[in-house]
């Protein structure tokens, strides 16, 4: 009967440590597809951020000379 006992354990343990082996591994992959996704919402708030700036430098500076104009060399 203690050999029994003994085994039912030693399974019970082993199953415990495959299922936080795998709850680790998940929990992992989860973290990687957070930091992937924020990643990349930071690199489309700075395109974004990119695109504004243009679309506005274009709209104030489409309307000046550029041989008269001395903003046109510090648009950047």
């Amino acid at each position: 009967m203690k050999l029994f006992h003994r085994l039912f354990a030693w399974n019970d343990r082993r199953r415990a440590r495959a299922y936080l082996q795998q709850v680790c591994e998940e929990r992992i992959e989860a973290r990687r597809k957070l930091d992937d996704a924020n990643r990349k919402a930071d690199r489309a708030l700075k395109d974004a951020q990119k695109l504004e700036n243009e679309a506005f430098r274009e709209s104030f500076f489409s309307s000046r000379d550029p041989v008269r104009s001395a903003f046109i060399g510090s648009a950047r």
